[in-house]
């Protein structure tokens, strides 16, 4: 089984500490970049096509309207947002499901 590539945004204290965490987590490859803008951190991800991106809150690449870009650009891929001080992160991603009949529908809802 191939693990999952995760991306960092590399050289900030709070991520420094996540990767800490999730380095010691066997089926990771944890991949840190330093990403300075939005359309750096869309480019790299098309480079290395993670299975997740993890930013910081204060970080300025938290935007919701470009992360829902990102996500409609790159299928299957979440974006984990941390937060200094409260233990909570705000996740988003993208799922489509296919619906055939009226209980597939009832399901998604």
């Amino acid at each position: 089984m191939q693990p999952k590539r995760i991306l960092v945004e590399s050289g900030l204290l709070l991520v420094d500490g996540v990767v800490s965490l999730l380095s010691r987590q066997e089926g990771l490859q944890i991949l840190e970049t330093p990403v300075a803008n939005h359309a750096e951190l869309v480019r790299t991800i098309g480079l290395i096509k993670p299975d997740t991106v993890i930013l910081e809150e204060t970080s300025g690449l938290n935007n919701p309207q470009e992360i829902m870009q990102i996500l409609c650009n790159f299928a299957n891929l979440r974006v984990v947002i941390v937060r200094e001080g409260v233990s909570q992160v705000q996740i988003y991603q993208k799922e489509q499901i296919a619906i055939t009949d009226t209980t597939d529908l009832s399901q998604v809802v």
